[in-house]
């Protein structure tokens, strides 16, 4: 095994463990006594306004219950960073499987503009919560 091959087996460790890790604690979420009360966002505990995350852990925590309109509800983008997140820990299997990184579906160009839309597409959720909870309340 070369030093690069193994370099790059190393580096994906963090997805390797910190995926079903993930994955794990919120299936366990609900089920551990009091956690549930804590505030989970700091923006909405201290500022007393959603970020753009906020509604995250609940999305994973109703995924991993196979709770596709929780998920939903809690946060729109829940599924697609799951599915990112599912897609990069298979990715990283593979490669220790393979003995080396596989292949790139997607060019950097074309990973840059999905990165660009998901992005664009939290801003916009957050400014429509935002002022639905500013009209709303």
């Amino acid at each position: 095994m070369s030093d690069g091959i193994l370099f790059d087996i190393k580096k994906g460790w963090g997805v390797l463990i910190g995926v079903p890790a993930l994955l794990f604690f919120a299936y366990l979420f609900p089920l551990i006594p009091g956690l549930m009360d804590l505030p989970l966002c700091g923006a909405k505990h201290f500022l007393g306004c959603k970020c753009p995350g906020c509604g995250m852990t609940g999305a994973f925590v109703e995924l991993c219950r196979l709770n596709l309109r929780g998920s939903i509800a809690s946060h729109p983008l829940g599924i697609f960073v799951m599915a990112w997140l599912v897609y990069s820990f298979f990715r990283e299997v593979l490669g220790l499987v393979l003995g080396r990184r596989p292949p790139t579906m997607l060019s950097q160009k074309c990973r840059d503009v999905v990165m660009y839309a998901f992005l664009a597409a939290l801003i916009m959720q957050w400014v429509f919560h935002l002022i639905i909870d500013f009209f709303v309340i």
